[in-house]
């Protein structure tokens, strides 16, 4: 039996693990199959390709269910509210669970469910909503009939589903197999990211508007059906792709699994009991291939356990977002993950809430919609910008760059609520007491047709004054000007006399400040003044006072979206390092768990600002709301410079402010007479299984040096047992101050290194075993106390993992180590049952086979033979 090979085929046995019945003395147990090509594409092609029919479909529902939902209930956005509120919701609570559950699943099984999920769900929707659509309500709003609510609240609930369904692909084929189809490439990782970021946004943009105009030009029943079958569709083209990418790369079918959840205990036992079978099959999804393992069967159907209560599994499920909390903030990218989530803590940017205030600064919904698209542009170029920007300058220092740059355009936005136009409320000119006034209108209507005033704006503006309709009356300018484009052109006060809709002479109440806020329908560009005339001027023909008139201006608002469309090329530039950072950083086993944390830390600062939004909102306070998002943003850049310094041990080139000064640069050194490929230094943060990070970096910015850093969470327990002290003895001049944040810190001159190749190997492999050396200290103290016999009861513990410690005890004759394990997931059970039934049936033999008297170190001659070659066995004594 081959003890290890067998592990290795265990790792992902959960979905194919069957028990077995009988005494069956082997089962066969298939390894995971070669690599192989499907249709001349590459692995990540085939992703990008399903990403891409994943991403359309995404964004033609995210589209569409908004719309469907204000068409259910005109004139109101409650059910759009509620299913957004449900949505996020949804994300907070349950996106920790979700990623704990692609932890602990199989690569193509999280891949299959998750995309049933998502499509079957957005297909009953559509089924929900054609119903809907086709029965017409028997009585308005707000009297519908109860199986009409019901049929409401079952789409927000479903289409949340979809939602949570869409989050679990996304964390296990964005931050999972793109990290191992990249393997140890990161630049090729960086253009994966980079590629799949540019397909969202270019769904973004496009498909909504084939949705639009199938909905438009055909119908919205029509629509409705086009949705249900691109699901049909697409989930079996999404799931056959991920499936060939699976039987391509070898890798994906290996994968440590979580073991967070004791699911033994919840679920029972998940091996199939079939009393018929007599082999069970064990080994990792991959179907057979070129690797045959031979291991006993066991029998493990007596210790199923019994499934726990409701409330058991609920307990369990709130120690996962415990548990969930500890392992997020235990990473070294938790800080840039925070920064990332400050990120949506805004109103600053293309959404529902900035488009609507940005309508009511006398912006029509054709200005609004181009400058939405070059707003995509901008994200569009930052796909292009980043791996090249990652490529010059680091991963690391590419977030710096990004963060930077965002925050600068968006200062543009903090000017925007103090510029003129700006319908602030605290500016002392939007403050001012105006007599009882009569409301104006333009006398050509192409230059104002019908307008509103709002009431956000104007709250005690009865509804007569807050539709009013243009009349032809007189146009006083200052300047001469005959023809609407003329007016438009000018920036002098237009005087204008006003007619009411519902009545010829209508005021407003007196003791009231000016309204800010009027939204044409039709509206018109460059700077114009409305001017309000008292009622006792109001047959007048002369240009009134200039302190009754009221300047609309487009400077605020123009600075506010230009502020909004440059900073996308930081916001995406920010959000594809911070990506890569967890990608590359993260271990394999926490990969979704992080994801889902990360996912509810962004759903609960949007959800947080959606209140302030209802807390205020009136345009006039939508520049609190600015403010506080350049805030947030700042904050989020304050938390990523922690985080680069803590990483680089600076933030800026000090060096390069002193050439600039006029001091001489520093020589460059060249390594073994080969010139390092890229200008700037390059680093590596690594991760394993027991939670131990390396980092591997250039000291202040010295090419000519490499520093390898290490943390332990558990070093200080190594410390008691002598760890220093043997690190120092083994790298004696290579030791140097800990960097910060890591326990010890080695340094090599790489103009130094050793001419013959045999040394260079043997420093390289000392290198690679620094952390086996940094336990070494713990076995060599007890094996010096075994040698001196001074063992007794002396004993160390090192708690090593979580839940897991490592127990080393010197005796007289013997050092025993015990490797505690917690046996969780079904693969444990396996092979702690196969390791156990091993060693019984070696111990059973062990009693009727004599034992080897003698051990010898090296083959012994043949003496009493004349055969020159004999073959021999070597006895390991136990």
């Amino acid at each position: 039996m081959e003890e290890g090979h067998s592990q290795e085929s265990l790792i992902e046995s959960r979905e194919r693990s069957e028990s077995s019945e009988g005494v069956n003395p082997t089962v066969r147990v298939d390894g995971p199959p070669g690599g192989a090509k499907c249709c001349r594409l590459s692995p990540q092609a085939l992703v990008c390709i399903s990403h891409a029919f994943s991403a359309w479909g995404d964004r033609m529902w995210h589209f569409a269910i908004g719309l469907y939902l204000v068409e259910l209930t005109p004139g109101s956005l409650r059910l759009t509210a509620i299913y957004q509120l449900v949505s996020t919701l949804s994300i907070i609570i349950f996106g920790p669970l979700v990623g704990d559950w692609v932890d602990a699943n199989p690569r193509l099984k999280v891949a299959r469910v998750s995309l049933i999920i998502q499509n079957v769900a957005v297909i009953i929707c559509g089924i929900l909503l054609l119903i809907m659509l086709m029965v017409e309500p028997p009585c308005p709003q707000p009297h519908l009939p109860s199986y009409f609510r019901v049929l409401e609240a079952l789409v927000i609930i479903i289409g949340s589903i979809a939602d949570l369904s869409s989050v679990g692909t996304k964390i296990a084929v964005e931050k999972d197999w793109v990290v191992v189809l990249a393997g140890s490439d990161k630049k090729l990782l960086a253009h994966t990211n980079a590629i799949l970021r540019r397909i969202d946004l270019c769904c973004k943009i496009l498909a909504p508007i084939l949705v639009g105009l199938i909905m438009t030009f055909i119908s919205k029943i029509t629509g409705v059906i086009f949705l249900a079958g691109w699901n049909v569709l697409s989930v079996f083209l999404e799931y056959y792709l991920l499936w060939k990418v699976f039987q391509s790369v070898k890798g994906l079918s290996q994968k440590v699994l979580s073991k967070r959840q004791d699911e033994d205990s919840e679920n029972g036992s998940s091996v199939d009991h079939n009393q018929d079978e007599s082999q069970r099959s064990v080994g990792s999804e991959a179907d057979p291939g070129d690797a045959d393992l031979i291991v006993p069967a066991v029998d493990v159907r007596d210790h199923r356990p019994r499934k726990p209560g409701v409330f058991s599994r609920l307990w369990k499920r709130i120690r996962t977002f415990k548990s969930a909390w500890h392992i997020y903030f235990r990473q070294t990218v938790a800080r840039p993950g925070l920064a990332l989530a400050s990120l949506y803590f805004t109103v600053i940017s293309f959404g529902a809430i900035t488009t609507g205030y940005a309508y009511t600064q006398c912006l029509s919904e054709a200005v609004l919609s181009a400058i939405r698209g070059v707003g995509s542009l901008f994200g569009l170029l930052a796909t292009f910008v980043f791996p090249r920007l990652r490529d010059s300058v680091g991963l690391v220092r590419s977030g710096l760059f990004s963060m930077s740059l965002q925050f600068t355009c968006l200062l543009f936005c903090a000017a925007a609520v103090f510029a003129p136009g700006s319908p602030f409320f605290l500016l002392p000119r939007n403050s001012k007491p105006i007599p009882s006034m009569q409301y104006c209108a333009l006398s050509h209507t192409t230059v104002a047709a019908s307008c509103s005033v709002s009431s956000l704006a104007y709250p005690s503006a009865t509804p007569k004054l807050r539709n009013f309709h243009v009349s032809k009356t007189t146009i006083n300018v200052a300047q001469a000007a005959t023809t609407s484009s003329q007016v438009l052109k000018s920036s002098s006060t237009v005087a204008v006399n006003a007619t009411a809709r519902a009545s010829q002479n209508t005021s407003l109440p007196s003791g009231n400040t000016i309204p800010s806020v009027i939204s044409p329908t039709k509206a018109t560009g460059g700077n114009f003044s409305i001017t309000l005339r008292p009622q006792n001027d109001s047959s007048s023909t002369e240009a009134p006072s200039s302190k009754y008139a009221q300047t609309f201006s487009h400077i605020s608002i123009g600075l506010l979206l230009a502020g909004i469309v440059t900073s996308r090329l930081g916001l995406w530039m920010s959000d594809l390092t911070i990506s890569q950072l967890f990608q590359e950083t993260v271990a394999e086993q926490e990969r979704g768990i992080v994801a889902g944390m990360q996912n509810s830390f962004n759903s609960i600062l949007g959800l947080i600002m959606y209140f302030l939004v209802i807390a205020l909102p009136k345009p006039e306070q939508f520049g609190l709301l600015v403010l506080m998002s350049v805030t947030a943003v700042g904050f989020g850049g304050l938390l990523y410079s922690s985080f680069a310094y803590k990483v680089r041990g600076h933030l800026f080139h000090t060096d390069k402010f002193k050439n600039c000064l006029g001091s001489s640069p520093p020589e460059r050194m060249l390594v073994s007479d080969v010139d390092l490929e890229d200008e700037d230094e390059e680093e590596a943060m690594i991760t394993d299984f027991d939670g131990v990070q390396f980092h591997l970096s250039n000291p202040d910015d010295d090419k000519s040096k490499l520093r390898l850093s290490i943390a332990m969470k558990f070093f200080a327990d190594l410390k008691k047992y002598g760890a220093d002290e043997l690190l120092k003895k083994i790298y004696g001049d290579f030791m140097t101050s800990a960097e910060q944040g890591y326990d010890v810190s080695l340094l090599i001159d790489l103009t130094k290194l050793p001419a013959e190749e045999d040394q260079k190997e043997k420093l390289i492999r000392k290198f690679a075993m620094f952390k086996r050396n940094c336990f070494a200290s713990v076995f060599e103290k007890y094996f010096d106390y075994q040698q001196a016999g001074s063992g007794g009861e002396k004993h160390a513990v090192i708690n090593y993992r979580d839940d897991e410690s490592m127990y080393v005890q010197a005796q007289d004759d013997r050092v025993t180590v015990i490797f505690s394990t917690v046996f969780k997931d079904d693969d444990d059970v396996i092979i702690g049952k196969v390791f156990m039934q091993a060693y019984l049936h070696s111990r059973m033999r062990a009693r009727t086979t004599e034992f080897i008297k003698v051990l010898n170190r090296a083959r012994p001659e043949p003496k009493t033979t004349e055969k020159k070659t004999i073959t021999g066995k070597t006895f390991v004594r136990q």
